[in-house]
């Protein structure tokens, strides 16, 4: 194998040995709500959670507590603090290792919501007032923080070596 050859090996191999790790401990997560009903219909709230997966096996349900959580919804930005039962959720379920859905409920004044559905589709129900709505839930994992910075170092590492 030529020197070249080497370098770039060697210069790549701990990088995917970093960012791996990263991805390994803890999960991000973005969420969109997309309202179909109620006093809020039609509008759409996001919000992001992450999650820790360290002894999770990717075996059948599993449910790991949410590190954070936030959710800007009706001019109010949720947090775990406005979870309902604390001692409980908020929770990810997780069916073979694949995100199915978050379990939390929170409540400020007189709005409160909860998004779940166990293992079933993701749904949000809310109700403010006296008045329910419902809407529709989608995630979308988000990069580790540190693995796009850490791309661009190997990457540039690459091209030094490449030029030398």
């Amino acid at each position: 194998m030529s020197r070249s050859v080497v370098g770039r090996i060697a210069t790549v191999f701990p990088l995917f040995l970093v960012i791996g790790s990263a991805d390994a401990a803890v999960q991000y997560w973005g969420f969109q709500v997309d309202l179909i009903s109620g006093p809020y219909s039609s509008n759409r709230y996001s919000g992001q959670f992450s999650f820790t997966n360290d002894g999770l096996t990717g075996m059948g349900i599993e449910k790991p507590r949410l590190n954070d959580i936030t959710f800007a919804f009706a001019g109010n930005t949720y947090t775990k603090a406005d979870e309902l039962n604390p001692t409980v959720r908020p929770t990810a379920s997780l069916l073979n290792g694949v995100l199915v859905n978050i379990d939390y409920w929170g409540q400020r004044g007189l709005i409160q919501f909860e998004i779940t559905s166990g293992m079933a589709a993701p749904s949000f129900r809310y109700s403010m007032s006296g008045e329910v709505g419902f809407g529709n839930v989608r995630y979308t994992q988000v990069p580790e923080p540190a693995s796009p910075g850490l791309l661009a170092i190997g990457g540039f590492a690459l091209l030094r070596r490449r030029a030398a």
